[in-house]
Formats: structure tokens, C-alpha cells, sequence
């Protein structure tokens, strides 16, 4: 009976950095973040290196009113590059972002968010999924206790979410059942 030796031996290397800055009511952000790791495997004598390099890039503008409306937009960017033997698997995803909030006659609150997110593969569309929920909610003031709220999830009424991962070790595809639509209303007391 022959007996199996396996050795690993194992690089990992990961960065992350934020860059922010207000202009008068307005905020700039860019978050960048670079994870590399690459394996070394020895399996009965024979060798099988596994690299793999995702680089993130996520700019984003935000304004910052008391008064008037605030809307945030991001765009994130991520490159995923990764080699196991001789097989290359590259993914690159975009998912552009907006959010927007207004206080409106000092009793409503409305806030919607929206995203957008394409995944491709050498080039070709591999799958993309957008998402946008809704609130609104009423306070007749500040010192009110009593709020009432209208929220709305899944809009669009998507079905089914994918995501195709590669990493140093395996390729997969993930798919994550969303919610149907859903309209809720809410009654908030505060103590």
C-alpha cells in the first residue's frame, strides 16, 4: 500500500486602503483593496502551483445636506485573475450604484436604493442582476413617538442572483434565491 504526501505550502498577501474628502457638502471616497495568494502543492512528488490576484477599485460621491435631498453614487470595479495549473479563469464585475434620501414637509421620510451588477468572463456576459427596494415613512414631528412606514423590497422582482467565484484552490457558481417582491407596511412606536 502506497502512502500519500501532500505538502503546501502557501503565499498570502491582502491590502486595503480608503482615500476620503469633503468639497463643502459633498464627500469623495475611494476604497481600493488587492488580495494575492498563490499555493504550492506537492502531491506524490509532483508540483501544481495555484496563483490567484483580485484588485477592487470602488470610487463613490455622497452629498451631505440637512435639509435638502442626499444621493450617493458608487461605481465598484473588480478584477479577479487566477491560474490553477494550466487552466486561467478571469472575472471582471462592475456594479454601479445610486442611493437617494429626502426629508420631505418635515413629517415624510423617502429612500430608495438601485444596483446594478455585470459579471463577464474572457470577454463574454457570464450574468448580471439589478436590484432596487423603496421606503417611505411618516413622523407628524420630531418628538412624535408613533411612525408609520411603507417599504418595498425586490421591486424589480428578480428571481435569482449569480455569482461565479474563482479562487486559487476551486472555480464555482453561486446562485442565491432572492425574495419575491414584497410591500410591507410597519407601525413604530417609540418608548
Amino acid at each position: 500500500m502506497e502512502k500519500s504526501i501532500i505538502l503546501n505550502f502557501i503565499i498570502s498577501f491582502s491590502a486595503f486602503g480608503r482615500v476620503q474628502r469633503t468639497f463643502g457638502k459633498i464627500r469623495a471616497t475611494l476604497n481600493t483593496g488587492f488580495n494575492y495568494n498563490k499555493i504550492n502543492q506537492f502531491i506524490q512528488d509532483r508540483r501544481s502551483v495555484n496563483e490567484s490576484f483580485t484588485q477592487t477599485y470602488t470610487p463613490a460621491l455622497r452629498t451631505n445636506f440637512k435639509i435638502a435631498p442626499n444621493v450617493g453614487i458608487e461605481y465598484k470595479y473588480s478584477v479577479s485573475k487566477n491560474s490553477q495549473g494550466n487552466n486561467q479563469t478571469n472575472f471582471y464585475t462592475i456594479s454601479p450604484s445610486i442611493n437617494f434620501d429626502a426629508y420631505i414637509w418635515k413629517s415624510l421620510t423617502f429612500v430608495t436604493d438601485y444596483s446594478f451588477t455585470s459579471q463577464r468572463r474572457a470577454g463574454r456576459q457570464e450574468n448580471s442582476f439589478e436590484t432596487w427596494d423603496a421606503s417611505i415613512a411618516y413622523r407628524k414631528d420630531k418628538d412624535s413617538k408613533w411612525e408609520y412606514a411603507l417599504k418595498a423590497t425586490n421591486i424589480l422582482d428578480n428571481e435569482v442572483k449569480v455569482d461565479n467565484i474563482a479562487t486559487n484552490l476551486f472555480v464555482s457558481s453561486v446562485q442565491t434565491f432572492i425574495q419575491p417582491r414584497f410591500l410591507t407596511l410597519r407601525i413604530i412606536y417609540n418608548l
